[in-house]
Parts: C-alpha cells; sequence; structure tokens
C-alpha cells in the first residue's frame, strides 16, 4: 500500500491507498476522480468519487505493473482490509472490463466497468458498501 498525506510517505505491498492531506474543521476532503490515474481501477469510500471522511480511495493497476497493487485480487479483506466492503462509488481508467464482486473470489452480486467508466452511487447498482473482489472479466 502506498499511503500519500501532506507530510507522509509509506510504501507497503499491496493496494495503493491515499490519504487526503489535513484540512480545517469543516472542510471539504472530497477527492477528484483526475486522482484514478490512466490504466487503473479505483474505488473510493463515498458516493460521487469522494473520499468522504476516511481521506483515502483504493486503485489498482488492471494490467500489471504496479508495485503496489494489481488485479486480480480475490479478496480485499486481505490486501486491502480498508477498502473491503467501504466502495461506494467507482472508476475504471483502463482499456480492460473490470468486474467488481460481493463475495470474496468473484462470487455473488458484481458491477460491471466497461472500459473508462464510472459509477458514481454504487447504491444504484445495489452493490454500497459490499465490493469484496475485483479482476478483469
Amino acid at each position: 500500500m502506498r499511503f500519500r498525506s501532506a507530510a507522509l510517505s509509506t510504501v507497503v505491498v499491496a493496494a495503493t491507498l491515499t490519504l487526503a492531506a489535513t484540512v480545517p474543521a469543516g472542510a471539504s476532503t472530497q477527492t477528484t476522480i483526475y486522482d484514478c490515474t490512466d490504466g487503473q481501477i479505483c474505488l473510493y469510500p463515498d458516493p460521487n468519487f469522494s473520499t468522504g471522511s476516511a481521506g483515502y480511495f483504493g486503485a489498482w493497476a488492471v494490467n500489471g505493473g504496479s508495485s503496489f497493487g494489481n488485479l486480480p485480487v480475490p479478496n480485499l479483506h486481505d490486501s486491502a482490509p480498508l477498502m473491503d466492503d467501504k466502495a461506494s462509488s467507482g472508476l475504471n481508467n483502463s482499456d480492460q472490463q473490470v468486474c467488481a464482486y460481493a463475495d470474496p473470489n468473484y462470487q455473488g452480486n458484481w458491477i460491471v466497468f466497461p472500459p473508462h467508466t464510472q459509477l458514481a452511487d454504487f447504491r444504484t447498482a445495489g452493490l454500497d458498501d459490499q465490493v469484496t473482489s475485483i479482476r478483469v472479466c
């Protein structure tokens, strides 16, 4: 995992999590979809690609090549526990179709993200705070 904040940069193997900088009380901690770089699938803990009060989001390289996190991810609980059953919006910024599943090992209900698409609110798909595994599908 890679953690970033105003004065913090720690690298640990797994998924990339980005921490928002400390902001004054009442200020917005919303991140933008532009934080999801080319070739990644990104999951956000709040609707509309917001990090909300959590201050982080998960990002995985779809075609490999990342030392921080690559697809497939059979169980977010093991590799990125901060995002397990926490995603409320997502963005596929890759050339591959990606599926996010409610259960480990690509089981249960799922969301399909065609290449270069986004879903601002997982409640519309019935999977808010339920995603546990993701892969190219």
